[in-house]
């Protein structure tokens, strides 16, 4: 039951993300960050300012990632102003 739940969650998520809501764009700006942390920090045999400087990337690259759908969302409206909520 667990499971279907979390993955209804998940689908929710995605769909406000890709629709471009802001509250969904937080929430995956912050998952994008720690699974791109995560990745980034798999090995941890490096001085402290190389994870400092993978972590300011993991940060900005969550950032862009989760801002994708809003600007795409942006550009098409601009181009199409009849879509206009």
């Amino acid at each position: 039951m667990h499971i279907i739940i979390g993955l209804l969650l998940g689908i929710a998520l995605l769909y406000f993300w890709l629709v471009g809501h802001w509250f969904a764009r937080i929430l995956m700006f912050i998952v994008l960050t720690v699974l791109f942390s995560a990745v980034a920090l798999a090995g941890d045999n490096r001085e402290p300012a190389t994870n400092l400087f993978l972590l300011a990337l993991a940060i900005g690259a969550g950032w862009i990632v989760a801002s994708l759908p809003l600007y795409y969302w942006r550009r098409r409206i601009a181009r199409a102003p009849y879509l206009r909520l």
